[in-house]
């Protein structure tokens, strides 16, 4: 008799289960599209209203002017005006802002987002269209024979924003490199200012990720870039051969 109930437990069970575990599947489907065209939605009067304050207050603070150029920067390699500016703001800013006394400054090609600036006003919204990214600077001690390297790999890649440096580029690797007018020596330790994205190692730049030792500056290169145009005020850069090609 017992064996009997244990038969109809089991034929029991199993029919439960295999209700609980019924499966589906989709016979059909269908998928449709449409098309909207954006300049047919209208606005939203409300909404415009709300956010109009703080447009006008951001605009305002976009359009001010900030310093004059008497000639067009422009972004170019292997040197450029544009270029120029940004390393000198770098290498200003935590010179004259920081207890640092940095050697050198450099920024990676890359990082300088427009072709140019006008001759004319500089204005607070150009330099957030110049460098729009909230990278902050950074101070490296950095052994010579990595900073030789950086300029050869600067030189593969036609040339980058620097200041305090000088080279020629010949056969795609930097020649006759000096630091404030002196011959680089390999075991000497130096202070490079750059942005955190490039000392991680942006753009390939691997050999700045063996750096002595990294400080931190809780400044973004854009603010430094601000504060160094209302200093100057009226400025004008030209091309000087920090980096030539021979």
């Amino acid at each position: 008799m017992l064996k009997f109930r244990r038969l109809f437990l089991y034929l029991g069970l199993s029919f439960v289960f295999a209700a609980c575990h019924s499966s589906f599947e989709i016979s059909k489907h269908r998928v449709s599209y449409n098309r909207i065209k954006a300049d047919s939605l209208e606005a939203d009067s409300q909404m415009l209203r709300l956010i109009a304050p703080y447009k006008q207050k951001l605009d305002a603070q976009m359009n001010e002017v900030i310093a004059l150029t008497t000639n067009t920067l422009l972004r170019t390699q292997p040197e450029g005006t544009l270029n120029n500016l940004m390393a000198e703001a770098m290498l200003w800013y935590v010179t004259t802002q920081t207890e640092f006394k940095p050697d050198m400054a450099m920024m990676n090609y890359g990082g300088v987002r427009l072709p140019q600036i006008s001759a004319g006003n500089i204005t607070v919204g150009k330099v957030y269209e110049l460098m729009p990214f909230d990278n902050l600077l950074e101070v490296l001690e950095i052994k010579g024979a990595d900073i030789d390297l950086l300029c050869n790999h600067i030189a593969a890649n036609g040339g980058w924003p620097l200041s305090g440096m000088r080279f020629t580029i010949r056969d795609g690797k930097a020649n006759n490199l000096t630091i404030n007018g002196a011959a680089i020596e390999s075991e000497k330790t130096y202070l490079l200012v750059t942005s955190d994205y490039v000392a991680n190692g942006g753009d390939k730049a691997d050999m700045l990720k063996r750096a002595v030792k990294r400080h931190p500056i809780n400044y973004t290169v854009r603010d430094a870039i601000l504060e160094y145009l209302k200093n100057k005020q009226t400025i004008q850069l030209e091309k000087d051969g920090r980096i030539s090609v021979d």
